[in-house]
């Protein structure tokens, strides 16, 4: 269930807070806020249109069910964890959210072996921008990632990467 509980105002920004509602889980976020704050986003046709068509298999498999495509009314700021063989700029995957901890950013984001994930930048998406939102899935056993990527928390795929600016 998601209902609205607020607006608030970062650095200029207004963020919609919305309250989401689930069941437990076996391999529940420890790190996941009660209330996750996103733009009031607008749903827009079939999510994966707007991938590339040589990308839409390895998309689609790194979300736990199929992601909901939504065109941004409000700039978002979303977060890169990233470090080792992962770098800074350049990937379409960014989180809604800041990890603390780099484990619990390569375990509920799934992130490859590669991806340190010993740095944290923080982006913004400008409005009018489409979006896939959705459930990570889990890549435990998968080449290239650990046995600790299981997935779970919210991700964010960005196929116009360069609209996304590092917030310094």
């Amino acid at each position: 269930m998601i209902r609205n509980v607020g607006l608030r105002r970062v650095q200029g920004i207004v963020l919609l807070a919305v309250l989401i509602t689930t069941g437990a889980s076996a391999h529940a976020d420890p790190e996941s806020p009660s209330s996750v704050r996103f733009n009031a986003p607008k749903s827009v046709g079939n999510a994966l249109d707007i991938v590339p068509t040589k990308y839409r298999g390895a998309v689609s498999r790194s979300f736990r069910s199929d992601p909901k495509l939504v065109e941004l009314t409000e700039p978002l700021v979303v977060y890169r964890r990233w470090g080792g063989r992962a770098s800074e700029v350049g990937s379409p995957w960014f989180s809604p959210k800041p990890y603390t901890k780099p484990g619990n950013a390569q375990r509920y984001l799934a992130l490859p072996e590669g991806n340190t994930a010993q740095n944290l930048t923080r982006f913004e998406i400008p409005a009018g921008t489409q979006i896939l939102r959705g459930k990570v899935a889990g890549q435990a056993g998968e080449a290239g990632f650990g046995g600790n990527a299981v997935g779970g928390g919210v991700q964010i795929y960005l196929p116009a990467l360069r609209v996304a600016v590092p917030i310094r």
